[in-house]
């Protein structure tokens, strides 16, 4: 049960998101229906195949090693039951996670456009000069693991966020990242 509450609920709730969610709005992106055109503040290029298939295998490379490291990191963490309180305490554990993963965030990516990091970090994720929900994952292993992985991992940890709140927390997190790379 401990694997199923820890690791595989939360990861499969980030993952479940993120995939139905990018999903569908690269659906848009591909048959790009006159009410949704509409509204882009400046067109983007057309999602092709040979795109999609180039964005979902280093998708899928960053999210199994991810996945790896996470594991890792909660079988060696301080373990106690956490215990799911009351709604007020789940609140305001998502918002302080909310808050931090702001700042995390905030800080690595102003870091990773220094000079020194740009090219050997964070230069792939900016091979879409207008960017799709589905490149959001789209980024080098060192982004993914010193960056993107804290934002789902280092607060529900420190927090000891129970196993639903963090999946909340988890599913919100790959909401939020795709609908900013829309």
């Amino acid at each position: 049960m401990y694997v199923y509450d820890y690791l595989a609920l939360p990861a499969a709730s980030f993952i479940g998101t993120y995939l139905i969610t990018s999903h569908i709005l690269a659906i848009l992106d591909w048959t790009q229906p006159e009410w949704y055109k509409a509204r882009e503040i400046s067109p983007r290029p057309k999602l092709t195949f040979q795109l999609y298939i180039a964005i979902m295998k280093r998708t899928i490379l960053n999210i199994t090693v991810s996945v790896a490291v996470a594991a890792i990191f909660w079988h060696i963490r301080i373990t106690r039951k956490p215990e799911l309180r009351d709604i007020l305490t789940a609140i305001l554990q998502l918002l302080i996670c909310f808050l931090c993963s702001e700042l995390w965030f905030w800080t690595g990516h102003y870091l990773s456009h220094n000079p020194l990091f740009y090219a050997k970090v964070h230069s792939l994720h900016h091979t879409f000069p207008r960017p799709i929900a589905l490149s959001s994952l789209y980024c080098t292993l060192w982004e993914m693991l010193l960056i993107n992985l804290p934002l789902a991992t280092g607060m529900p940890t420190i927090l000891q966020l129970h196993p639903y709140v963090n999946s909340l927390w988890n599913c919100g997190l790959a909401w939020y990242i795709a609908m900013k790379h829309c």
